[in-house]
């Protein structure tokens, strides 16, 4: 995968990230949307780092979110 399709696909996901907690969406509804945005890519590489990105996103906001005090866990 080219350097710019990663930047793109990681900035597509923590962009999503943030905004699953303000939809107040479940986490799985979440990855159904973008796995759906995907689909029409039929790319297997593409697909494995949405998912390998979405699961270090995530664990990064919910990092930061319980640092904050704010939001505590996501689920």
């Amino acid at each position: 995968m080219n350097n710019y399709k990663t930047v793109k696909l990681k900035m597509t996901v923590y962009n999503r990230l943030k905004r699953h907690k303000q939809r107040n969406e479940s986490f799985n509804d979440l990855i159904e949307r973008i796995l759906n945005f995907y689909e029409a890519l039929s790319n297997p590489d593409i697909l494995r780092e949405l998912i390998h990105s979405i699961q270090e996103g995530y664990g990064e906001l919910q990092t930061m979110w319980e640092e904050k005090g704010e939001y505590g866990d996501l689920n």
